[in-house]
């Protein structure tokens, strides 16, 4: 899965805060492709597939199910909080603009129910870390800074509970905050912190290849193009792919992009 686009929001801010209070209002993010995770799912998706991309419909009415089955003054099961603030977090990207906000924050009640049910379990820290970046996106650049700290210490707890969950998503999430936010005392950026994060994605996850693009631009930042380079070789590989086919399109054509500041 990956991260929310409220990072040009906080690239923005830094600016923002400094010159321009509202030149940020209307920024658009930089992650517009938004597949399914890439975690198991009680319906039994494979990690291993490849699907095509999510339909909106399907996805409405998934989840309407999926509320169907929570009970009623009774405890509900870990998967099916699992999947709601995870399909929450996805409409959440996918739908209309006025309609996101509402997505956001069901899935970040359902992850804080996981978390208060199952505080040990990877996936409630996780899914309060996205919807919560969801919701940074939505509300403009001064909230997405105020969000960081949040965001980050879910990530790290459900790093610490599971790196591995969606090929390796704590990491290259902390990758990405690290690499694109601004740097202290703004907020949190740090493209040493980005480096390590976004080194032990790949190491975890080399078959996904937006962890070695992500990688790749963070190399980009720290002036090592020829390491660079190779990352971008390895997103090329028929071998390295996204959960969707869209997805390997649109890493293809960033790799494509960020080749040419290699050179």
């Amino acid at each position: 899965m990956r991260p929310p686009a409220f990072f040009n929001l906080l690239i923005c801010a830094g600016i923002a805060l400094v010159l321009l209070p509202d030149c940020a209002k209307d920024a658009e993010g930089f992650w517009a492709r938004t597949p399914f995770a890439s975690s198991p799912q009680p319906g039994g998706l494979n990690d291993a597939e490849l699907l095509p991309a999510p339909d909106l419909r399907e996805l409405r009415e998934h989840l309407a199910l999926l509320e169907a089955r929570l009970p009623q003054g009774s405890v509900p099961s870990w998967e099916i909080l699992t999947e709601a603030a995870r399909l929450s977090f996805i409409l959440g990207e996918v739908e209309d603009r006025g309609e996101r906000e509402a997505h956001y924050k069901r899935g970040q009640g359902y992850s804080e129910t996981l978390i208060r049910m199952e505080p040990a379990r990877v996936e409630g820290h996780y899914w309060l870390a996205l919807n919560t970046a969801g919701l940074a996106e939505v509300g403009g650049a001064r909230r997405a800074l105020g969000l960081v700290p949040v965001i980050i210490r879910e990530l790290e707890t459900a790093a610490s509970i599971d790196e591995t969950y969606d090929r390796a998503g704590p990491h290259r999430v902390l990758g990405r905050i690290y690499c694109k936010a601004p740097c202290w005392p703004l907020s949190v950026g740090d493209i040493e912190k980005s480096l390590r994060h976004l080194l032990t994605a790949v190491r975890l996850a080399p078959e996904n290849s937006t962890n070695h693009l992500y990688l790749a631009e963070t190399l980009v930042q720290l002036g090592k193009s020829a390491e660079a380079r190779r990352e971008l070789e390895i997103v090329m590989q028929p071998t390295c792919r996204a959960i969707f086919p869209r997805n390997i399109e649109e890493d293809h054509d960033d790799a494509i992009l960020l080749l040419k500041r290699c050179r």
